[in-house]
């Protein structure tokens, strides 16, 4: 990895060039530029229609709880 020029940074976080750890600190807006925007879904209620986008992780949620008890009925509703 190469070293950043203006703060002397390795830019590989887990070692320095003496072979120690070091924790680089990260602002504000780099942690939201690193931070993936969650993708929604657009869920709607069978009884009553209300409509709702939900991330697409708590459906992810959903379905690995599913195949852990080998349900296969996949009708999820918030």
């Amino acid at each position: 990895m190469t070293d950043d020029i203006e703060t002397g940074v390795s830019s590989n976080p887990s070692t320095s060039k003496k072979g120690k750890k070091q924790i680089i600190k990260y602002t504000d807006e780099e942690l939201e530029m690193l931070i993936e925007d969650d993708v929604m879904i657009e869920m709607k209620c069978p009884s009553c229609g209300y409509e709702e986008e939900v991330p697409d992780w708590i459906l992810e949620e959903f379905l690995e709880m599913e195949l852990e008890r080998g349900e296969t009925n996949r009708r999820y509703s918030c």
